[in-house]
């Protein structure tokens, strides 16, 4: 082969091969490499749901109190009623710190020392209010008595308070509603006649004579720390000789942790209207 055929193979041989390298590239700019699909990331699992705590059963539901503990206890009672010259109002506060001497083997209260910081009556007919002090604010008495069952005396330590009217009480009247045996959520017991002493004593101090009266009570809700309960108190009796139904709901909270009834309230009236009363009970640790 003579040189001039040499360069021409060459030539043919080069030429050929740019054709090939401009083929491969737009096959290859024409069908683009596609990437794989990223995979989908791991299901997360589903979260668990909250254990729901197991129901609290046979639950003793006693005020229980320890030598040193202080609370504070804050009473309202509220009445109204309308009458021919317009609406009559009367509200009765008060507000005591006890701090536990002496309990028995039960942790119910033998004495402790009482301070009245607050007891106030507003009366109100129409809009002029008028508010008196008792004599017991700002006095502090000890009280005493010999077991949970005896009467209890009382002891002034400061203050001129009169001490022939009233009659001391070291539990609150709501104390006696609570539940002898131990409860469920649900459970149910009722009270009558002298079970509700306190109360009734609250009711006859309005004018009301009292013949019949039930008080049913429910566990709405029971767990370790607390424990609500519905009221439901139904009375027939005279009001100024005349017959007369009263009609009360309410709730008592009692704090499982403290022994203590955190809050009582109770609210009703005479049926078909014209007297209203409300009564309403908060205690706390100080």
């Amino acid at each position: 082969m003579n040189p001039n055929q040499n360069k021409t193979f060459v030539g043919i041989l080069v030429h050929s091969w740019l054709i090939l390298a401009v083929a491969l590239l737009l096959a290859a700019c024409g069908n683009p490499r596609r990437e794989a699909p990223p995979e989908d990331p791991p299901a997360k699992p589903a979260p668990e749901e909250p254990a729901k705590p197991a129901p609290v059963k046979d639950a003793l539901l006693a005020v229980r109190y320890a030598v040193g503990q202080k609370f504070r206890t804050t009473r309202t009672l509220s009445v109204s009623e309308q009458t021919e010259s317009g609406t009559v109002s009367t509200q009765a506060d008060e507000i005591t710190i006890t701090e536990v001497k002496e309990v028995d083997g039960n942790g119910r209260l033998i004495a402790a020392i009482r301070s009245y910081d607050r007891s106030r009556q507003r009366f109100a007919r129409g809009a002029t209010p008028e508010e008196t002090t008792g004599a017991i604010e700002g006095a502090v008495l000890e009280l005493r008595r010999k077991d949970a069952a005896s009467p209890v005396s009382a002891t002034v330590i400061k203050g001129n308070p009169d001490l022939a009217g009233p009659k001391f009480l070291l539990d609150g009247f709501d104390a006696a509603l609570l539940p002898a045996a131990t409860v469920a959520e649900a459970d149910n017991w009722s009270l009558q006649g002298a079970e509700l002493l306190g109360l009734n004593a609250i009711i006859e101090a309005l004018g009301f004579k009292i013949e019949k009266n039930r008080l049913d009570c429910r566990v709405m809700a029971l767990s370790e720390k607390t424990a609500a309960i519905s009221l439901d108190w139904r009375l027939t009796g005279s009001f100024n000789q005349q017959p007369a139904v009263l009609e009360f709901t309410g709730t008592l909270e009692f704090d499982r942790v403290s022994g203590l009834i955190a809050r009582f309230n109770l609210g009703g009236g005479r049926q078909g209207g014209g007297k209203s009363v409300e009564i309403n009970v908060v205690r706390a640790a100080e």
